[in-house]
């Protein structure tokens, strides 16, 4: 700003000038620019960005709270006195079993999960099925021919073999 006297270089914020002492008259808006206001997007892109992070952690949490746990599935405890009344005495006639839940038979075919044997009182064939329950006896699958005895239980009409026991 210049001094309308003297005009001599002063700065605006002074009253008087410095060379001759002249009163300055307040000058309007030039001498004082005013300050813009600067939009900041990126703040307030990263506002709303902690906002929808913070809400979507809410509802996970709150999902966690309400919905179900799953719970291990407990698995069907193994009789523990299968087999215990089985008895070498005669079948009744036309009864391949020679005991409760026990066939012995020897070993037509072995599929994928399934044992085919023929039983040795009455010539009776059967399919018993078997899974990763399942214990052999010495611990090996049988082989074509061989006789075994299969301890089972009856799940609506399938043979399931909980034991396999193989005779030498």
């Amino acid at each position: 700003m210049r001094c309308p006297a003297c005009r001599n270089m002063i700065a605006p914020h002074h009253r008087f000038c410095s060379n001759c002492g002249a009163r300055l008259s307040q000058q309007p808006a030039e001498a004082k620019p005013k300050k813009k206001l600067v939009s900041r997007p990126f703040l307030r892109q990263l506002g709303l960005a902690g906002a929808m992070l913070a809400g979507v952690l809410v509802i996970c949490c709150l999902l966690l709270l309400i919905l179900p746990r799953g719970e291990k599935r407990r698995p069907v405890p193994r009789p523990t006195n299968l087999g215990d009344s089985i008895t070498q005495r005669q079948p009744r006639r036309g009864a391949a079993e020679i005991g409760s839940n026990a066939i012995y038979g020897k070993v037509l075919s072995l599929q994928r999960g399934a044992i085919t044997l023929q039983s040795i009182p009455d010539g009776r064939q059967y399919v018993v099925y078997v899974g990763r329950r399942t214990r052999f006896d010495p611990p090996r699958y049988p082989a074509i021919g061989e006789r075994i005895k299969v301890l089972y239980i009856d799940a609506r009409g399938q043979l399931k073999a909980t034991q396999v026991e193989i005779q030498s």
